[in-house]
C-alpha cells in the first residue's frame, strides 16, 4: 500500500479550507496509508503554541492529523520529509513550493491543494 506523507503546510491548508481530500487522494492513487512524521507534528505544536489565526489553524491541523500514525523522525522538517519519501517511495502532500520543487527534483510524487481540489504537482523544476 502506498504511503502518503502529510506535511505541515498541507495540514494547515486543509484546516483552513476543509475539503474531502481523502476521497480525492483515493480517486487518484487508490488505497493509501496517510502518515505524519514526528518532526511535522513538532512543527505544528510549535506553531499552535502561539497566538492568532495561524496558531488556531495549527491546532485544527493537529486535530486532523491525530487520526494518522506518527512515524518517529527527528531533525530538520524538510530533510526528514525528503529522506522518508526517498526511502519509502512515498507520495508527499505539501503546499510548500520550495519543498515541492526539491521533492520533484528527486523524482518523488507530490500532491497539493488548490481551490479545495487535490492535484498532482508536475511542474518541471530547473536544476540549480
Amino acid at each position: 500500500m502506498k504511503e502518503l506523507l502529510l506535511d505541515s503546510s498541507f495540514l494547515l491548508r486543509i484546516a483552513e479550507e476543509p475539503t474531502d481530500w481523502e476521497n480525492q487522494v483515493d480517486q487518484l492513487f487508490g488505497q493509501y496509508r496517510a502518515v505524519i512524521l514526528s518532526s511535522v507534528e513538532s512543527e505544528l505544536k510549535s506553531i499552535a503554541s502561539g497566538k492568532g489565526k495561524r496558531a488556531k489553524m495549527a491546532r485544527v491541523a493537529l486535530e486532523i492529523s491525530s487520526k494518522f500514525p506518527v512515524v518517529e523522525r527527528n531533525g530538520p522538517v524538510d530533510k526528514t520529509i525528503l529522506d522518508f519519501a526517498s526511502e519509502r517511495d512515498a507520495i508527499v502532500a505539501t503546499s510548500d513550493v520550495e519543498l515541492a520543487s526539491r521533492l520533484l527534483e528527486k523524482g518523488i510524487k507530490v500532491i497539493s491543494l488548490r481551490n479545495r481540489r487535490i492535484f498532482v504537482v508536475s511542474k518541471r523544476v530547473k536544476k540549480r
